[in-house]
C-alpha cells in the first residue's frame, strides 16, 4: 500500500492547564506546499507548530505524519524527517557556525561515528543557499540576533528532512534576508518537493510566498485554503481588528495597505 504523505490531524486539541492552546484542529498538509500559518498574538501558532513537531502531545484527537502516528516515531527518525527553526534559541556555547550546522546531521550519525564526506557537503551547500558562508570560523555567540537566525535555518536546511516548521524566523531579519530566506525555500519546495509550515506576521509577505494559510484564532481553526482566496480585507479585519486596503501588485501578488492612524 502505498504511503501517504503529509500531515493529518483529526480534532486536535491541547491545554496548558485551564488554558486552551488548540481546540478540535482538523487539516491535512500535503507535500509540496509553503503554508503560512496566520493569527493574532495568543491564537494557537505555536502551539499548533510544537504539536507537528511532536514537541508536545495533544490532549485528544490524532496526528499523523506520513500515515504513522507521529508519536511512534522516535526522536532520531523524526529529526530525519522533519526540522524546527524556533522563534527564540539560547546559544550560550561559544560553537563555531560551521558546527553549528553541522549538528543538524547529527540525525543521520552513527554512535560514535564522525562525519562523513556528505554531511560536511551538506553543511557547505547550506551555509552557501543561506549566505553565510564567510561566517562558518565566526563563533555562534559573537553574531547578530539575524545572522543567528539565519545560522538555525541552514541547520535546518543541511538536516535535509521533508518538513521544516518555522516560528516567526524572519522577525529578527532584515528584507534582503528575509526576501532571500523565502527565495531558497520556494525553490526547495519547487525542486525537491519539501513542505513549508511558517507562524507569519507579516501578512504581505504570506501573500507573497504562501500557497495556502492555516487561520488560527483563540485556539481554533477560523479558516484554511490558497492565500490567493483566502486573504481578504474582511478576514484581516475579524482577526486583528484592524482598517487594511488590498490592491494588487506586481504579478499579481496582493499588497496589504494599513490604516496606522486611528480617529
Amino acid at each position: 500500500m502505498e504511503t501517504v504523505k503529509g500531515y493529518s490531524l483529526s480534532q486536535v486539541s491541547y491545554s496548558y492547564d485551564q488554558i486552551t492552546g488548540i481546540d478540535e484542529v482538523s487539516v491535512s498538509l500535503v507535500p509540496g506546499k509553503f503554508y503560512g500559518l496566520i493569527g493574532p498574538n495568543g491564537s494557537g501558532k505555536s502551539t499548533f507548530l510544537d504539536i507537528l513537531s511532536g514537541y508536545i502531545v495533544p490532549n485528544h484527537g490524532t496526528i499523523l505524519l506520513n500515515n504513522v502516528p507521529l508519536q511512534s516515531y522516535d526522536r532520531n527518525e523524526l529529526s530525519q524527517i522533519l526540522a524546527v527553526v524556533p522563534q527564540f534559541f539560547n546559544q550560550n556555547f561559544q560553537y563555531l557556525v560551521s558546527d553549528v550546522v553541522l549538528m543538524g546531521r547529527y540525525p543521520y550519525l552513527s554512535r560514535f561515528s564522525p562525519p562523513a564526506k556528505s554531511d560536511f557537503e551538506a553543511v557547505d551547500q547550506a551555509m552557501e543557499m543561506l549566505g553565510i558562508s564567510h561566517l562558518r570560523s565566526r563563533s555562534i555567540t559573537e553574531l547578530s540576533g539575524g545572522e543567528r537566525q539565519r545560522v538555525m535555518i541552514a541547520k535546518a536546511l543541511a538536516q535535509s528532512g521533508d518538513f521544516i516548521l518555522l516560528d516567526e524566523v524572519t522577525s529578527n531579519l532584515d528584507i534582503n534576508h528575509t526576501i532571500s530566506i523565502v527565495t531558497v525555500l520556494s525553490k526547495l519546495i519547487r525542486d525537491k518537493g519539501i513542505t513549508v509550515v511558517a507562524a507569519v506576521h507579516d501578512l504581505n509577505l504570506a501573500a507573497a510566498c504562501c500557497d495556502e494559510l492555516i487561520v488560527l484564532k483563540n485556539g481554533t481553526l477560523k479558516n484554511f485554503g490558497p492565500t490567493s482566496t483566502l486573504l481578504s480585507e474582511r478576514l484581516i479585519s475579524e482577526l486583528y481588528g484592524v482598517d487594511v486596503a488590498i490592491i494588487s501588485g506586481n504579478q499579481s501578488q496582493k499588497q496589504i495597505i494599513y490604516n496606522y492612524v486611528r480617529s
